[in-house]
């Protein structure tokens, strides 16, 4: 990894993070990410129940796993909004329209 030309220059302490960056974005399936998180939490929710059956659970926990699930379900509906609404821009999922994509640089 390269350091900016002007990163250690007195006086330009920010001068390096604000620079733009040259990483390029890492390519993620969003609905894989959204499936494990929702799994996650509702792994959590049914050992709640079964924990819940033996002794007493605090609602709160109860409460904070099945939201997670809820919200996981609305991410998914996101994503698929977001992909057919790209499809019919004809733009990929990567690229949002923004110059250079998804967090590239400009000229990319």
């Amino acid at each position: 990894m390269s350091t900016p030309p002007d990163a250690g220059r007195p006086g330009d302490a920010l001068g390096g993070l604000l620079a733009p960056s040259t990483l390029r974005p890492v390519e993620l399936d969003l609905r894989t990410v959204f499936w494990t998180i929702t799994g996650g939490f509702a792994v959590a929710l049914v050992v709640l129940a079964v924990v819940g059956l033996v002794s007493s659970v605090e609602g709160r926990t109860v409460a904070i796993c099945a939201a997670g699930v809820g919200l996981g379900f609305l991410a998914q509906g996101w994503v698929r909004w977001r992909e057919s609404s790209l499809r019919r821009r004809g733009a990929t999922a990567t690229d949002d329209g923004a110059p250079g994509g998804v967090g590239g640089t400009p000229g990319d």
